[in-house]
């Protein structure tokens, strides 16, 4: 499959660089039929669940619904990994395409912030576009905190995005934005509440579980498509994400081969 050299590569790099790092989930959406998307890591514990209408698109996640208050569903994807707790270090990273206007879209996301339903602000932790003033940047949530970028990510072209904190990071001012490979400015920030994402909370790819909570209509459902999601225990540094999304110029060694792997990834 295209992507296939890439995410070898990029994984080399990012273990280079990250030495004590390990990836505790990573679903590449390799599969062509079927329900399931497997995890390289801790299969099948940690593989997903494709639920209402989304579907594998030539090596990719497809999500078809709506981020708007119409979608009231559960479209995306719920898995077997329990979310990093507490304000343990992290990383999250994906590539990313949509071209939806206004957004409010999930990309990955664990945890329950509503303490109607059992929850705790602060508890969730949730990687999304950003939907404040309708800027449709990288944002990062955790339900009474958040914090977003500068860069757009939805227009239409694949983009990879990455969040990273480390153990000392305790609110979303604290945590660490990149597109594209590229550390990206933190425009603003919330720090009502500190990070303490949740214990036994089931990562979700594509929208976030409400608990059916009816004064919220909506799952921050994700419409367009989400590939090679990857969740590491620890804060990558700025070379190993950088790494993830290599330029022509890095890929001498490796042959024009992945050259143009690399720009078939990068195409509209």
């Amino acid at each position: 499959m295209k992507k296939n050299f890439i995410v070898i590569f990029a994984l080399l790099l990012a273990l280079t660089a990250g030495a004590n790092a390990a990836l505790v989930g990573h679903w590449q959406f390799n599969e062509t039929t079927g329900t399931t998307a497997t995890s390289s890591v801790n299969s099948p514990a940690n593989d997903g669940t494709l639920n209402d209408g989304a579907s594998f698109d030539n090596g990719s996640l497809l999500l078809t619904k709506d981020s708007d208050l119409s979608y009231a569903g559960t479209s995306g994807v719920s898995t077997g990994l329990m979310g990093i707790t507490g304000n343990n270090a992290r990383t999250i990273a994906a590539w990313i395409k949509t071209d939806v206007g206004i957004n409010n879209a999930a990309i990955v996301s664990w945890g329950n912030s509503w303490t109607t339903l059992g929850g705790v602000l602060g508890g969730r932790f949730t990687m999304k576009v950003n939907n404040v003033g309708n800027k449709n940047e990288l944002r990062v949530e955790i339900g009474g905190g958040y914090t977003y970028g500068s860069a757009v990510i939805n227009d239409g072209l694949w983009h990879h995005v990455a969040v990273t904190m480390d153990g000392t990071a305790t609110v979303c001012s604290q945590v660490k934005l990149y597109v594209d490979g590229v550390l990206d400015t933190n425009i603003d920030s919330g720090d009502a509440n500190p990070i303490i994402s949740q214990v036994n909370a089931p990562v979700t790819i594509g929208w976030i579980d409400i608990k059916n909570d009816t004064s919220r209509t909506h799952p921050q459902a994700f419409k367009g498509n989400i590939d090679d999601v990857m969740i590491y225990d620890e804060a990558l540094d700025a070379a190993a994400i950088g790494a993830m999304v290599p330029e022509p110029t890095t890929i001498t060694l490796i042959g024009l081969g992945a050259l143009s792997l690399i720009r078939r990834r990068r195409k509209n």
